[in-house]
């Protein structure tokens, strides 16, 4: 894949062929997100596990928490309850709890920042004296996120997939 200037300079974004010629010519191009467990699975920095566990915990969080939120803000009632909540959002919502629960306060943090968030590790590490974040502290958070990612997967009882 050729890198262009956003591309490079927004590591997040992948720019894509969507229709290609006969003569392999580029029609026309789309662009999309990596969500940043995508980007790390895909790079081999989680295993397919933890990722699976992080994209459990990301809809929990988009149906339950988002999904309640946006139920609160249209005041509607719907054929499931009378506060307008679907069971699914119930469900969904009570996962999410249950899933804060079992995970230490530090590593949810960090869970939900990355997981739902979609924040990166780097933006998670407080800037140094030089503005940046040091490699080191960097590897340290990633330990951090993969043994998160690992007592998810632990809770939510996912197996172990062949890498």
């Amino acid at each position: 894949m050729t890198h262009t200037a956003e591309v490079s300079s927004h590591r997040a974004s992948i720019v894509e062929p969507a229709e290609l010629t006969k003569g392999g010519m580029v029609v026309s191009t789309r662009r999309r997100i990596q969500h940043p467990l995508e980007r790390m699975r895909v790079r081999g920095f989680i295993s397919l596990r933890a990722a699976a566990a992080g994209e459990r915990l990301y809809a929990a969080w988009a149906l339950g928490v988002c999904g309640a939120h946006d139920a609160e803000q249209s005041g509607g009632c719907s054929a499931w309850s009378p506060t307008g909540y679907r069971d699914a959002q119930l469900a969904a919502l009570r996962d999410f709890r249950e899933a804060k629960a079992a995970i230490a306060p530090g590593l949810w943090d960090l869970l939900v920042a990355v997981c739902c968030h979609e924040r990166s590790v780097r933006d998670m590490i407080p800037p140094g004296p030089n503005g940046k974040a040091s490699g080191r502290k960097v590897c340290a958070m990633m330990d951090l996120l993969r043994e998160a990612l690992f007592r998810l997967a632990e809770w939510y009882e996912i197996p172990e997939y062949p890498e």
